[in-house]
């Protein structure tokens, strides 16, 4: 039999002093599937919760990039007003031919 590996805990201990005391061999396997099963069900559940931590984090460094992306449009903006002396505001749109050098 393998129970040796559930036997760790002090409550598991005391199912098998008591299967042993009652001579009943099918308590104990019971008991150790039972166990069995919720430790794979927490299993999965921890599995999927590393899987949502992982995505959150990649969401959160994507929004890091987009934002530093912002700034650095903003940054690329006030320059060329800077140099031509110009004040306008570009549509979403035309700003990534505006910082190509497409527009001027």
């Amino acid at each position: 039999m393998k129970f040796m590996c559930q036997l760790y805990s002090p409550r598991m201990c005391g199912v098998w002093e008591q299967a042993n005391a009652h001579n009943d061999i099918d308590f104990l396997r019971q008991t150790v599937s039972t166990r069995r099963s919720k430790e794979s069900e927490i299993s999965s559940q921890l599995e999927r919760l590393k899987q949502v931590w992982e995505q959150q984090k990649q969401q959160a460094n994507n929004y890091q990039i987009a934002a530093e992306n912002q700034q650095n449009l903003a940054a690329v903006r006030a320059m060329h007003s800077i140099r031509t002396g110009r004040r306008y505001i570009v549509s979403s749109l035309l700003s990534p031919l505006l910082v190509a050098g497409m527009l001027t």
